[in-house]
């Protein structure tokens, strides 16, 4: 009645009747009775733990263990072993690994010298669970020794329960010494085992050595041996070719993609587009979700293949192959790679130049799978909507551009969930950056403000950076505003420890504006890592300030003769601050003249144009072509005076 509720999802009753039953017979003599009562207990205490009562689920368990603990009966033993070693997992999930190990020694010294099977096999699970907490606190000396305590205990046993645990735990020690950066010993281990079982029939022992084998496959890659790691894979494959049984399929299909994955990465194109075709081909068939998750991994990995390979009609086709196969599937896992490849679909049509139907790929994407309450999913979503956001930018439609990012902060503003956080995040930066290519300060400022507020206490560093990120562009508007100077100060201030030379640079700018000159040049000694480019506008802003032109130019002229533009270094608002002070210092119409006389306003036309425009009057923008005129329209408002 117990499990029969249990299974009917109603564990107040189910444990109300385990219940009943211990308090009927819970004093019996009789074994059969006390066998009994043993498994209510032992059942009432595994749903306490689904019903996610630890504290109770261990209780019960230490009262069946007080109970029955002294018997000499078998079935009892069994049974408080079983409660031991259930005890044991219950505190693991409890993140209590200290009495989680003394669990499983508990359970250990006391059956560990029984003739018995069930509880040999029993002190061999405690034994190898010990080996993975063990692991799971950083401690792979103490892991190591408890899997070769287990090894050496039951490694010649005929019975196949114990085989399976000495596998499992010689397939954990190969694993902990490959982590801990000893692969000649993981790979020797492999090995042992692989020699020891791997004639038998038995399925559990033929899956063991099959993973034995993928991850040799996958060591010997890592220690640069792509030869041999295919050579291993290979094997495997061969010998299970024909297997009907599932996991042994899995494990074939999984070694598969393990190897177009290893011929791609040895761009071997043509190799690994074939092994992904041979898994496609093999099981692309199947109605197992194990199966065809392997499956469509294949297909995604022969997607981004046929990208690398330059072929991005055939990518395109087959990710449109993935969609069509897996597209109506409810499994979470198919979903999502649904989703990555309707995700690369859209990068690749943007890279092919057809923006709209990369727009119409991502709002596809958008539609299908914006109302997930899976993260995997809403993460893919939010990408794409910051995709879209980006395309948009592209194609010049800034309205459309601001729309998209709302949408996307707007439904994932409130996620806990880090991913989410950091596209919100970087959304709101687009956002802002769209604003100022927009001309429009006051929203743009706003913007940074938000992202600020919102995510400015976060600990987690991809946040801080892109935090800091804002707080830079937020101070850049401000000093071009000339708004709320000590505010900026503040700001750059807060972060000169951790981004010192963006915030020095910075302070730089503000105190140059402000005509705070002995300040400005204290930020100087703190820019030593500053690129010649950005420093050369420095000392022509010093110049400037200064009244001399010839230095000015001087040293104007040494910054654009380099790169504005450079690896994690934009100067173009250093240049466009530059010219607005020269302009305010009365040198407007003597550095359009230096311009056309170096020849740099053909090299940096839109410049010229918008310079020529903040000193002659906006319609000279007329004396240029209309694609240049765009640009230079858009600079313009960044080179006259802020408004009071």
């Amino acid at each position: 009645k117990g499990a029969r509720l249990g299974q009917a999802s109603d564990p107040a009753a189910e444990i109300e009747t385990y219940d009943a039953l211990i308090a009927r017979y819970g004093d019996s003599d009789a074994l059969p009775l006390q066998e009994l009562v043993a498994r209510a207990m032992l059942s009432k205490g595994a749903t306490l733990g689904q019903a996610s009562d630890p504290a109770a689920e261990i209780e019960t368990y230490d009262a069946l263990i007080a109970r029955y603990g002294d018997s000499d009966a078998l079935p009892l033993q069994e049974l408080v072993a079983r409660a031991m070693l259930n005890k044991g997992a219950g505190l693991g999930q409890a993140s209590d690994p200290a009495a989680e190990i003394e669990t499983y020694d508990a359970l250990i010294a006391r059956y560990g010298d029984s003739d018995a099977l069930p509880l040999q096999e029993l002190v061999a699970r405690a034994m190898l669970n010990k080996g993975v907490t063990l692991g799971q606190a950083s401690d792979p000396a103490a892991a190591l020794e408890t899997y070769d305590a287990l090894i050496a205990r039951y490694g010649d046993s005929d019975a196949l329960p114990l085989q399976a645990m000495v596998a499992r735990a010689m397939l954990s020690k190969g694993a902990t010494l490959g982590q801990a950066s000893d692969p000649a010993a993981a790979l020797e281990t492999y090995d042992a085992l692989i020699a020891r079982y791997g004639d038998s029939d038995a399925l559990p022992l033929q899956e063991l050595v099959a993973w034995a084998m993928i991850n040799k496959g996958v060591t010997l890659g890592q220690a640069s041996d792509p030869a041999a790691a295919l050579e291993t894979y290979d094997a495997l494959i061969a010998r299970h070719d024909d297997s009907d049984a599932l996991p042994l399929q899995e494990l074939v299909a999984r070694t598969m993609l393990n190897k177009g994955a290893r011929l791609g990465q040895a761009s071997d194109h043509a190799a690994a587009l074939e092994t992904y075709d041979a898994l496609i081909a093999r099981y692309g068939d199947s109605d197992a979700l194990p199966l065809q998750e392997l499956v469509a991994w294949a297909m995604l990995n022969k997607g981004v293949t046929l990208g690398q390979a330059s072929d991005p009609t055939a990518e395109i086709e087959t990710y449109d192959a993935l969609i069509a196969r897996y597209g109506d599937s409810d499994a979470l896992p198919l979903q999502e790679l649904v989703a990555w490849a309707m995700l690369n679909k859209g990068v690749t049509l943007g890279q092919a130049s057809d923006p709209a139907a990369e727009i119409e790929t991502y709002d596809a994407l958008i539609v299908r799978y914006g109302d997930s309450d899976a993260l995997p999913l809403q993460e893919l979503v939010a990408q794409a909507m910051l995709n879209k956001g980006v395309t948009l930018s592209k194609a010049s439609d800034p309205a459309a551009e601001i729309e998209t990012y709302d949408a996307l902060i707007a439904r994932y503003g409130d996620s806990d969930a880090l991913p989410l956080q950091e596209l919100v995040v970087r959304a709101m930066l687009n956002k802002g950056v769209t604003l100022s290519k927009a001309s429009d300060p006051a929203a743009e400022i706003e913007t940074y403000d938000a992202l600020i507020v919102r995510y400015g206490d976060s600990d987690a560093l991809p946040l801080q950076e892109l935090v800091a990120r804002a707080k830079v562009s937020l101070a850049n508007r401000l000093i071009d505003t000339g708004a709320e100077a000590d505010r900026t100060e503040a700001l750059l201030k807060s972060m000169t420890e951790s981004h010192k030379t963006l915030a020095y640079a910075n302070l730089f700018w503000l105190y140059v504006a402000s005509r705070e000159l002995s300040k400005a040049r204290e930020t100087l000694p703190h820019l030593e890592d500053m690129p010649t480019e950005g420093r050369a506008l420095m000392d022509a802003a010093l110049a400037v300030q200064a009244g001399n032109f010839g230095d000015a130019t001087e040293y104007l002229d040494k910054a654009l003769q380099g790169s504005l533009v450079q690896e994690n270094w934009n100067f173009t608002d250093d240049l466009e601050r530059l010219l607005r002070l020269s302009i305010a210092a009365g040198f407007g119409e003597r550095l359009v003249d230096w311009f056309e006389e170096t020849r740099l306003a053909d090299r940096y036309t839109p410049i010229h144009a918008a310079l020529k425009a903040a000193v002659h009057g906006k319609a000279r923008l007329l004396d240029v072509n209309p694609e240049t005129r765009h640009a230079a329209g858009l600079i313009l408002p960044r080179l006259l005076p802020a408004l009071p």
